[in-house]
């Protein structure tokens, strides 16, 4: 069957429906369809579904019925008794009209319920006779209903578009920064990452004169650094340099300041303690203050300002101690409060 007609097939009917408003609706459609007597009967009996079929298999196995006994078996099944068709018409005394309902949808309502009880009284005649007649002065009011409705959807349409607006706005952010996280966590990064991490160490191993440490023992960043003697606090000097290097140049962090004490470790001798500091003058990251302790630093120039210690196990000065711990008070505190 093309799709155009079976879109003008009457609705199923499952026993739960009025039947004989359905049946008024396929009698129509028989007649479209020239169709009667047996063909009739099995068109209708293909609309049949769930219990409705069910008690029309056992009604008719031989589809011996005539369209008339078929109708008038559906009416007898599914119809309303007649003792009870009086709880049925006092249901139209109840038929309130709806807020957004046109009069003339509340008259054809009225009008339906009374068809599919058979029997128009004289009271209910006069009621729909009395909404006709006061249709058209309402008719005005209707229309300004309507138009401010039209107005409200307009306004929250408008709304609603600038709230999608909004939504794709975000949407596209949150996919740019899952782009960019797929970015910084993909497997070509991370091997940059290790790999100028890698070119790093090896350069600052050399600087330092660090010669016999294996590859395997730093070619990753999470390693333990296997060396010995005066060779292990170059080696761990270049370590920490080249990670901090290598944050320098793939992280968004702050720098904070570099703080080495007594880097003179294990009996440097005069050549590799000239190397330490000044590969540490001159690789530390530009943008991280350096606070560095030393005994000698062989005149050396380092840079910055030079801070001697007079007093023994003594950093701060006894007439600092006030201005100090004025200027670091708000600091302290608000780390406390955490």
């Amino acid at each position: 069957m093309a799709s155009g007609e079976s879109s003008l097939l009457p609705a199923q009917f499952t026993g739960k429906e009025d039947p004989e408003a359905w049946l008024q609706v396929t009698r129509d459609w028989l007649q479209y369809k020239g169709m009667v007597g047996e063909k009739a009967v099995a068109a209708l009996a293909l609309l049949l579904k769930g219990g409705a079929r069910q008690w029309y298999e056992a009604e008719d196995p031989q589809r011996a019925m005539t369209l008339v006994q078929f109708e008038d078996a559906i009416i007898e099944r599914y119809g309303t008794a007649e003792a009870n068709k009086w709880l049925d018409r006092s249901e139209l005394f109840s038929v309130v009209q709806k807020p957004d309902q046109s009069v003339s949808d509340y008259i054809t309502e009225i009008q339906k319920k009374q068809e599919s009880f058979g029997v128009i009284s004289p009271r209910l005649k006069e009621i729909t006779d009395v909404l006709e007649l006061k249709q058209g002065e309402v008719k005005l009011k209707d229309v300004l209903r309507s138009e401010g409705k039209k107005e409200v959807r307009g306004v929250l349409r408008g709304e609603l578009n600038e709230l999608n607006q909004q939504i794709g706005a975000v949407d596209a952010e949150i996919e740019a920064a899952d782009d960019a996280m797929k970015e910084y966590t993909s497997r070509k990064r991370m091997r940059e990452i290790k790999d100028y991490y890698f070119g790093r160490m090896s350069l600052y191993l050399q600087m330092l004169h660090v010669k016999e440490l294996a590859e395997d023992s730093y070619k990753e960043v999470h390693c333990v650094i296997k060396e010995t003697g005066s060779d292990l606090p170059r080696a761990l000097l270049a370590f920490y340099f080249a990670v901090l290097r290598t944050i320098e140049k793939y992280s968004t962090t702050t720098l904070c300041p570099i703080v080495i004490d007594s880097p003179k470790q294990q009996d440097q001798d005069q050549d590799n303690w000239r190397r330490i500091l000044e590969f540490i003058r001159d690789n530390r990251p530009p943008e991280s203050q350096l606070i560095l302790g030393l005994v000698d630093d062989l005149g050396i120039d380092l840079g910055g300002d030079v801070i001697e210690l007079t007093e023994e196990r003594q950093l701060l000065d006894r007439s600092e101690y006030d201005d100090v711990s004025r200027r670091m008070r708000p600091f302290i505190d608000a780390t406390l409060s955490h």
